[in-house]
């Protein structure tokens, strides 16, 4: 029993209390202060903020996804931007937001740096598929690259001589789709059953890199590709594929998001092949040997810059007039040069290059020259 009549050896004084306890040598020592008390807690995570970002970013991509009047390709990416948004999201919930010990926020977002620094460390962005999706490969594994060829030799920058041009058939395929730009070629039927009678292979030869289709044009196909630091106008024998003649210009169009090489088909048009490189150079070649007859870098001309994904308009021919789309400013986004010597013809229009090719449409009786342009 505690003195003052305290039973459990507290003496009352005031609000708070007086301890009084026995030291083991049977001495008492006396402290003040109120009742103790349990050790603060520390408040449970917030996950409501986790969940939100992953139910609102699950609900946006289930949204982009179901919008089939949409471009796949625009879904892709629209869905790839809202996961890395949402992905910062919670790097940035964890660190300021969860009330995780602090220990834990630094480590856990440590962690997550660390991560994404070996993976850009291990692997790259080869390029990117039909759909707009990166592929993805490891950093050590070796680059198909063709072998740049030795330099090729000076070529005069205007030909004064008659060209012949190559013999023309039924099946020409002059230009991008066909004679007319319409998709349409006349006298010629396809067996429809693949399945019961594919095609047969008939040749098959290594080229370059690149997006070009070929222009065929009697016995000869005529395409575009990229070696190495070369880009390249070729000439097949279209029996055997073999190489009759090629051009080259040392220049090089490559990004991660569209590819190496160029992208536009080859006009050939009275014994003459247009070229359009990816990179804005135009030329025009003879159709029987390769041999340059002009050249013209369109950039330069129109002051305008090389398009996201590269020129790929394919040259049209008019009433001796070579019509490509440049994208310069102020009525010089759409140039005309002289078929013969290359020469500025006219130019008009104000917007950026876009990938279409122009082509000829007569509306309302008049001929006009129809192209996409990057914004309209």
């Amino acid at each position: 029993m505690g003195r003052d009549g305290g039973e459990d050896g507290f003496v009352r004084r005031g609000p708070g209390w007086l301890n009084c306890r026995m030291k083991p040598n049977g001495a008492a020592f006396r402290s003040t202060g109120d009742e103790p008390s349990a050790p603060p807690t520390r408040p449970p995570l917030r996950w409501w903020p986790a969940a939100g970002i992953v139910v609102l970013a699950a609900a946006a991509i289930l949204v982009i996804r179901l919008q089939e009047d949409v471009p796949f390709q625009t879904r892709n990416l629209a869905s790839l931007a809202v996961s890395l948004a949402a992905v910062a999201l919670l790097w940035l919930w964890w660190l300021v937001g969860s009330r995780a010990p602090w220990r834990w926020r630094l480590i856990g977002c440590g962690g997550a740096l660390l991560v994404v620094g070996l993976g850009l460390a291990l692997f790259r962005i080869r390029g990117v598929s039909g759909d707009l999706m990166p592929i993805i490969e490891p950093r050590w594994a070796a680059r198909e690259r063709a072998v740049s060829p030795p330099a090729p030799p000076e070529a005069p920058q205007v030909a004064a001589t008659p060209v012949a041009a190559p013999r023309r058939v039924v099946a020409d395929f002059p230009q991008f789709l066909g004679p007319n730009r319409n998709c349409v070629i006349e006298g010629v039927e396809l067996d429809p059953d693949w399945q019961a009678r594919p095609p047969r292979p008939v040749w098959r030869r290594p080229i370059g890199e690149g997006w070009a289709g070929f222009a065929v044009v009697g016995e000869r196909a005529f395409t575009q590709d990229q070696q190495g630091e070369w880009e390249r106008v070729i000439c097949l024998e279209l029996a055997t594929g073999r190489l009759l003649w090629e051009h080259r210009d040392r220049t090089r169009y490559d990004t991660t998001i569209a590819g190496p090489g160029p992208r536009a088909v080859p006009t050939v048009h009275e014994g003459r092949v247009l070229t359009l490189g990816a990179t804005g150079l135009l030329n025009c070649l003879d159709a029987a040997s390769g041999r340059l007859l002009w050249q013209r870098w369109i950039t330069r001309d129109a002051d305008s810059s090389v398009p996201d994904w590269g020129f790929a308009g394919s040259p049209l021919v008019i009433d001796g007039k070579v019509i490509v789309s440049a994208g310069g400013r102020d009525g010089r986004s759409l140039w005309a040069y002289d078929l013969q010597t290359g020469e500025p013809m006219w130019h008009a229009g104000d917007d950026a290059a876009g990938y279409s090719a122009p082509c000829l449409m007569d509306l309302a009786g008049v001929p006009q020259v129809l192209i996409f342009n990057r914004h309209r």
